[in-house]
């Protein structure tokens, strides 16, 4: 080795690691990941390596490249990408949740499966580019969005993200499909305890983490698997 010495990199190499479709990912290994959040924080993936590749000096004139970015690139499977957004994980949740989730009537054949956003969106177009030609139950995913709760009367709809906003744009917006068999979710603060179904938060380590109200997705007919309910905090009604 000259003066440079090695260059060791413990390249961290989760499943799915890079910038790429997060659908692929299992509901468990979208749990791990942590997330630059809306703040703008960026946060470490994973902490533990899962593989080690070394990279002397004489790979890098060899190579004929300079910045790290790609001297990284030269190690197998590395992609030299930024931790995924929050809202990239959260609608892939939102993709797994229909999966993980039993209506107690099957939509008839060639209906799309319909993902709705009421009020504030906070994906933007990223749920649209995450859900593009997606398939739920051999059913077409849709994407459709509503001003607010009076446009929910008479639409139909599988999951409905309640985007944030004051208790009483959640209450309406619940009360409005109380008693349907629609998953609804949500991120306002306590929004499983206020009546939701499933409610997002961020974990002080910038992980992605969900509580879930089973009494009330029960009293709409919905059933959900043990997969999605061993990584949900169980939560009931406010009090």
């Amino acid at each position: 080795m000259g003066a440079l010495g090695s260059l060791v990199l413990a390249l961290v190499i989760s499943s799915g690691a890079g910038k790429g479709d997060l659908t692929r990912l299992s509901i468990d290994e979208l749990s791990s990941l942590r997330v630059v959040t809306v703040s703008q924080k960026p946060e470490a993936r994973i902490e533990a390596a899962g593989a080690i590749h070394v990279i002397t000096e004489e790979d890098i004139p060899r190579s004929g490249i300079t910045p790290l970015p790609d001297a990284l690139r030269l190690s197998p499977g590395v992609q030299a990408s930024p931790p995924p957004q929050e809202y990239e994980v959260k609608a892939a949740f939102l993709y797994h949740f229909a999966h993980l989730v039993d209506w107690p009537e099957p939509s008839a054949s060639g209906e799309p499966f319909v993902i709705a956003v009421v009020g504030y969106d906070p994906f933007g177009a990223t749920l649209d580019e995450v859900l593009a030609g997606k398939w739920v139950r051999g059913q077409p995913v849709r994407v459709l969005r509503f001003a607010g709760a009076a446009q929910l009367d008479g639409a139909r709809m599988h999951i409905l993200f309640v985007g944030r906003g004051g208790q009483e744009h959640v209450r309406r917006a619940l009360s409005a499909l109380a008693g349907q068999p629609v998953l609804t979710v949500g991120e306002s603060p306590r929004f499983a305890e206020r009546g939701g179904m499933i409610g997002f938060r961020v974990t002080a380590e910038g992980r992605v983490a969900f509580d879930i109200n089973l009494r009330r997705a029960e009293q709409s007919g919905l059933r959900m698997s043990s997969q999605l309910l061993k990584l949900a905090r169980i939560v009931g009604p406010a009090r």
